[in-house]
């Protein structure tokens, strides 16, 4: 999807970024509304609670934010790798909160988040190693800063993917307290789908929020340029005109299809969110991050693919194959019996 917003000018490239990480939101509570009035499910709970439900809105916003302005400056292979890196992340936070992990759970882990840096690949881990001064950043090309930078922004996106997780567990299961037997009643027990439509909504709201509060439109943030909230709003305006199919700036050669990608895009969004909730309520945050690997070897044969990809079908690489490895390797332990 994001490909299709991507301008293939390299004088000037852009993206809508911005507009995607907006617009996608907004589809995606749509259709997740539908879902509920389809299914019979209520679209509001009282037993989550607004503070709790905006705090975990808020986060997952900022993650869709995050991906969406680096994931055009990184290949797709690397980002399903360092996607896995959630799994590592949210037994870290989790540690935090006082839970506790096994041997084998840890050392599972802790191969899934060396398979996430091995995809990073030689060449970008040497060019962050030697970023450290002012002289070696004048000596790095533009194209490599604006990969770098959409690799860092992508790799923070994680962290709020994780935080994002163990919110919505606390919204699905919540503690024991006056009316804790209550809860372990299946009419009772909070509904996966009426929390993703509570959360799609606010999200709507904080994601144009933190679209026009961005100092710069998507490309200039990653390269340290700075704009009015004016020239986001005219962003905004030109990813909609692309999304409609027509080529609002140079190089805009994907709007084309824009539209029928995106709609594909939230429908599986949409589903991928009410399973993950669905096991994050029957299990855990963790347990959803791991089930999240298994999806490794399939996309990277999707991105492999011609006739998935189109013209940005990608090579397989030694460190994306190596990083494919480990993260399989990781996911097995950590599932073998204690």
């Amino acid at each position: 999807m994001l490909n299709c917003y991507r301008s293939t000018d390299l004088v000037e490239p852009h993206d809508y970024a911005v507009f995607v990480s907006v617009f996608d939101i907004l589809l995606w509570a749509v259709v997740m509304s539908a879902t509920a009035r389809v299914g019979g499910w209520s679209s509001a709970s009282p037993s989550f609670p607004r503070k709790a439900l905006l705090r975990a809105a808020a986060i997952d916003q900022l993650g869709t934010l995050l991906a969406t302005l680096g994931a055009t400056y990184v290949p797709g292979q690397v980002q399903v790798l360092l996607n896995q890196a959630v799994l590592p992340l949210t037994m870290l936070l989790s540690l935090c909160l006082g839970r506790r992990y096994g041997c084998s759970q840890t050392l599972g882990a802790a191969l899934v988040l060396a398979g996430a840096a091995t995809a990073i690949g030689s060449s970008t881990l040497s060019l962050i190693w030697t970023s450290g001064s002012p002289a070696s950043w004048e000596a790095t090309s533009p194209a490599q800063l604006l990969g770098l930078r959409g690799l860092m922004a992508f790799c923070a996106a994680q962290l709020a993917v994780a935080s994002a997780g163990l919110a919505k567990e606390a919204l699905l299961k919540p503690k024991r307290g006056a009316a804790g037997p209550l809860h372990e009643s299946k009419e009772s027990r909070p509904s996966p789908v009426a929390l993703g439509v509570a959360v799609a909504w606010r999200r709507v709201p904080l994601g144009l929020f933190m679209a026009l509060a961005l100092p710069s439109r998507a490309p200039a943030v990653l390269s340290g340029g700075g704009a009015s909230s004016g020239a986001a709003l005219a962003e905004l305006w030109d990813g909609w005109r692309c999304f409609c199919g027509a080529q609002p700036r140079l190089g805009d050669e994907g709007c084309a299809r824009a539209a029928s990608t995106t709609l594909v895009s939230v429908a599986l969004y949409a589903t991928q969110t009410l399973l993950c909730l669905r096991l994050t309520q029957r299990g855990s945050a963790t347990i959803r991050s791991i089930a999240a690997v298994t999806a490794v070897p399939v996309a990277q044969l999707l991105f492999t693919s011609e006739v998935m990809s189109g013209g940005n079908a990608e090579a397989i690489g030694p460190s994306s194959l190596a990083g494919l490895l480990l993260c399989l390797m990781g996911f097995l332990l950590y599932l073998r019996p204690a």
